[in-house]
């Protein structure tokens, strides 16, 4: 793996948490360290602030992860998501798993999280030299150690056991054995978690709760991943699970999730579709326990791509999405056959035209999708974010200043539901399905009528399904498949005569094999570094 310097300069540092729409100007302000080396920086407690924000820039700099590329990746190829029929570019691969080690993206992104995981242990190391004041020290120290965490474990839940770094510019090493790796992102989650304050003094920045969420869903990760016997049939020492105590495990996200439940202050926003507009960041900031940050300045270029996930139609009216990739009939099937579940109406839309209906939000106008009835229906996008008329805003119509949830409550409440049905609980797990379900309610109905249609005797398998119908496009449908050991499963069942994208399913099924649960290591980290093999299993032939 090649050495990633730490430049302070490329554009990392100026008002790259793009915290514009939050009155934080101060970011937006500061001067450019053009080329600043790391040997000149880190002299004053503005320059170790300024160095934290380049290390949260990692998330959606240059469209590499977050910001656009993420979503792709670890949506595509799933049942929810497929490449649609007809196109073929960069990110097409993902959509029906026709992955190898000589794909473009991959590489990109395991240098980005490499980028970010070097800027945070160039803050770490230098950062005791520092003359600031200590709690605040301690603080910078803690959300370096979260987002340290943070990469490690997007890394290992899509590479498996990958290189551990804990050091600036690091020579090139090993990949470790995901006990190792995991040990490592436990202990950087631990020291956030207990040293960082209940909110940051910017918000969209991790605090304590941040640290906390990530602690159980890495836990719950385990703990499904040991049960199920994930990977085990591909029976590769450096990813096996065979060392975690699922009981431990399970422990631990339920005392988490209890402690944040209980003290962190979240709980589920009001309207669910105030989640994912550019605009209702109050709605966002009571569910969300992090976040990937975008600007409003048009300068810095700061951007999120809602424009890929949003309806089908002119950018001038919030629409866009290039269609590259579309929903499944499976993942519309999954909702209440009876349209009583809005998510569904929600989540998986048609398109935008300027005869649409117009919504007034906060004084801003957002024009609505045409609801899809049936996943037959032209146009049938994945619809979760919106875009406001284009008119008002300040930035590209293209781009979007909306920030991405990451990590919601909702989230926290289905962890906790798996942690109690695992120790035992099962009918105090369905009350917090009961919980989310709640929100979901279409005018008219009741919950009852969910959970009736919903109930499935095998609740694990009910669970999977809620995550799916709650978070469906948010990056997480691909880890549960591969943790609870129901990915193989999932696309063997997919139907090729059912809806209007499942025509490129033959196309996934012919592609997918097990060993598919990890990405490959990319073919160019290879060929720095021979020290990286093996690579994970099935792909060494191509």
């Amino acid at each position: 793996m090649k050495r990633y310097k730490n430049k302070i300069g490329i554009g990392i540092l100026v008002a790259a948490f793009v915290l514009t729409s939050l009155g934080c100007a101060k970011f937006l302000d500061a001067d450019p360290y053009s080329f600043t080396s790391t040997e000149n920086f880190y002299q004053t407690p503005e320059e170790a602030e300024m160095a934290l924000v380049g290390c949260y820039n990692s998330l959606n700099s240059r469209n590499r992860l977050f910001g656009r590329d993420l979503p792709f990746i670890l949506n595509g190829g799933t049942d929810e998501c497929i490449t649609r029929e007809g196109i073929s570019n960069d990110h097409t691969p993902f959509g029906l798993a026709a992955i190898s080690s000589s794909t473009t993206k991959l590489k990109s992104v395991w240098e980005a999280f490499y980028e970010g995981i070097n800027r945070t242990n160039h803050l770490i190391a230098k950062i005791e030299g520092v003359e600031m004041n200590e709690t605040r020290k301690t603080q910078i120290t803690a959300e370096a150690r979260f987002l340290r965490g943070f990469y490690h474990m997007y890394l290992t839940m899509m590479f498996g056991a990958i290189p551990v770094k804990t050091t600036p510019d690091p020579e090139a090493g090993p990949r470790q054995q995901v006990e190792e790796v995991y040990a490592q992102i436990i202990a950087d989650l631990q020291f956030a978690y207990e040293n960082l304050p209940p909110r940051a003094k910017i918000q969209g920045a991790a605090n304590k709760w941040s640290a906390a969420g990530y602690l159980a869903k890495v836990y719950a990760y385990m703990g499904s991943a040991k049960e199920s016997g994930m990977g085990n049939d591909l029976n590769f020492a450096l990813n096996s699970f065979d060392w975690v105590d699922a009981d431990e495990a399970y422990d631990h996200v339920f005392t988490i999730t209890t402690d944040i439940v209980q003290n962190g202050g979240y709980k589920l926003t009001d309207r669910y579709d105030f989640l994912f507009r550019e605009t209702t960041r109050d709605a966002q900031y009571e569910e969300c326990l992090f976040t990937v940050e975008a600007s409003s300045s048009p300068s810095n270029g700061i951007y999120n791509r809602y424009s890929d996930w949003v309806a089908f139609g002119s950018p001038s009216l919030g629409g866009g999405n290039s269609r590259w990739f579309v929903p499944l009939a499976e993942a519309f099937d999954r909702y209440n056959i009876s349209g009583n579940d809005v998510r569904r109406a929600h989540n998986m839309v048609r398109n935008i035209t300027a005869n649409s209906s117009v919504e007034e939000i906060g004084g801003y106008r957002y024009y609505n999708p045409t609801v899809a009835t049936s996943p037959e229906n032209g146009f049938f996008s994945a619809g979760k974010y919106r875009q406001r008329d284009a008119a008002q805003k300040p930035i590209p119509d293209y781009a979007s200043d909306g920030l991405i949830p990451l990590l919601r409550y909702a989230d926290i409440l289905l962890l906790q539901a798996e942690a109690l049905y695992h120790d035992g609980d099962e009918p105090g797990a369905r009350d917090l399905l009961t919980e989310v379900r709640e929100r979901a309610v279409k005018s008219g109905s009741t919950v009852t009528e969910l959970n009736t249609s919903y109930h499935r005797v095998d609740f694990i398998q009910e669970l999977v399904d809620e995550r799916s119908r709650e978070l469906c496009f948010e990056t997480h449908r691909r880890f549960d498949l591969a943790r609870f050991n129901k990915y193989t499963a999932a696309i063997e069942g997919l139907k090729s005569t059912r809806g209007l994208h499942n025509v490129a399913v033959p196309d996934l099924q012919a592609n997918w094999k097990p060993y598919r649960i990890w990405f490959p290591i990319p073919l160019a980290e290879l060929d720095l570094n021979p020290q990286l093999k093996p690579q994970n299993p099935g792909y060494g032939a191509e």
